[in-house]
């Protein structure tokens, strides 16, 4: 039977292991120290989502007004201007959206490029992609800053999809002076389609496929 620790071993393996600890500590706030002194010689980095909680009030505001610029100017809106009955989002070529529709300002009157060649054309070709994510979006935000996506053609539509479809994946809107907050929202899924508003009839249109 091996002989049973006696009380001094006991205290001194404890004595050891509070050495280690000890130790342990002691790197661990001259790697700290070595950290921060370096921060402060590097610029620091723009804010992101996941950055931890700020020391101070102007950090806090700084971060804050940063990181909704950014997320703003991605989602496609305005940073210096929440969109609103007054200012209302703007499409591709300046003018005013209504219900996603770019419209000359202060005439209401229907100003319509082809998303493709990017010639004058009318509301009745639309992709229905981009429509649905419309819909979706609508329902939730006022002032939308997504433009809708109409063609002048059926080839048009084939010729530009292999670029045309990346709007199809997921979207986030920017905030409005109704609501601040931002909305995402999933992307659209199926083959690459036109609407057709005169025949109400969806078309797939062949050699675009799926993207989601």
């Amino acid at each position: 039977r091996p002989p049973a620790p006696t009380s001094r071993s006991t205290l001194n393996d404890v004595s050891d292991d509070d050495s280690d600890c000890e130790d342990e500590a002691k790197q661990e706030r001259r790697d700290s120290a070595g950290a921060h002194h370096h921060s402060d010689d590097a610029p620091a980095p723009p804010p992101h989502d996941d950055d931890p909680a700020p020391e101070s009030w102007e950090e806090f505001w700084h971060n804050s007004t940063t990181r909704n610029a950014r997320r703003a100017k991605e989602a496609g809106g305005d940073p210096a201007t929440l969109a609103s009955a007054k200012a209302l989002p703007k499409g591709r070529h300046g003018g005013t959206l209504s219900r996603g529709v770019p419209c000359v300002p202060g005439t209401g009157a229907q100003s319509i490029h082809c998303f493709g060649c990017d010639t004058v054309t009318t509301n009745q070709l639309e992709c229905a992609q981009c429509l649905e994510i419309f819909k979706r979006r609508s329902e939730k935000v006022a002032f939308d800053t997504f433009e809708r996506a109409f063609f002048c053609s059926h080839l048009c539509y084939q010729g530009c999809y292999h670029k045309h479809k990346s709007r199809h994946g997921a979207t986030r809107s920017a905030p409005t002076e109704l609501d601040g907050r931002e909305h995402d929202f999933e992307p659209a899924e199926g083959d690459g389609a036109l609407w057709d508003a005169k025949a109400l009839k969806r078309h797939t249109v062949e050699g675009c496929p799926a993207e989601f």
